[in-house]
């Protein structure tokens, strides 16, 4: 298989205020065997969104080699989009996805549509994306671009509103593990709960011993789920002993 990519720019301004443009892919064809045309893949950035982009340069931020100025400006109204656009291979659309994201490059929202036989994409189905945002960038977590409430929705194109019909909120523990997890049912219009889960983190510690006596494999307890001990195997890598 043969993937060819062809790229544009997306304008920025660095640390010391010059314009310049970064790369970003416009287009992704793959081929497979003997030259079938398997997809192609087009890309358009900041569209719905008024050109805003990963860079911040609309608004003015600048970005260097170890800063970033949109996700330190603490801007929680500012958002950019990435649209997918998938083509055969006469060009007509197949599909359409587009992806909003926040000033912490997280993912707020991801629309899927339906595309109609006129060729033309409509809406169709709505993710949404909540996150417990910290300001202090000294402040935040492994956590942060995880999101705490996650709703499904469907568009009424008749009515041209959208209708939520599925809600999650999940919570975190400081290393990323999920601790729990609630679903409620957004279909009536009444949140309805659903179903939830828990689990607990058990933190282990082993003690060092010498690389003559270290097995070829340990099991350790690793963490407790409804009440049981789940056992994860450890592979130990191979040591040498060194002299000195």
């Amino acid at each position: 298989m043969t993937t060819t990519l062809a790229y544009t720019g997306l304008r920025y301004i660095d640390a010391r205020g010059n314009s310049g443009t970064r790369p970003a892919v416009q287009s992704m064809t793959r081929i497979g065997p003997g030259g079938a045309f398997l997809d192609r893949s087009d890309y358009s950035y900041g569209t719905a969104s008024g050109g805003n982009t990963y860079t911040g340069a609309t608004a003015g931020y600048r970005m260097g080699t170890a800063s970033d100025g949109l996700m330190d400006s603490n801007n929680t109204a500012y958002q950019y989009d990435v649209l997918e656009q998938r083509r055969d291979a006469g060009g007509a659309l197949i599909a359409a996805n587009r992806v909003f994201f926040n000033y912490l490059h997280c993912p707020l929202a991801e629309h899927a549509y339906l595309v109609d036989a006129s060729g033309h994409a409509q809406e169709a189905h709505r993710t949404s994306y909540t996150y417990d945002i910290v300001t202090d960038a000294h402040a935040r977590s492994v956590n942060m671009n995880k999101p705490v409430t996650t709703v499904h929705s469907v568009y009424d194109a008749a009515g041209g509103t959208w209708s939520d019909n599925s809600q999650a909120d999940v919570a975190y523990d400081l290393y990323g593990k999920i601790t729990s997890s609630s679903q409620y049912d957004l279909s009536s219009g009444i949140p309805r709960f659903a179903a939830s889960s828990r689990a607990a983190s058990n933190i282990c510690s082993a003690s060092w011993v010498s690389t003559a006596s270290l097995a070829s494999q340990a099991s350790i307890m690793d963490c407790q789920i409804s009440g049981a001990f789940a056992a994860v195997t450890v592979v130990s890598p191979v040591f040498r002993e060194v002299q000195t």
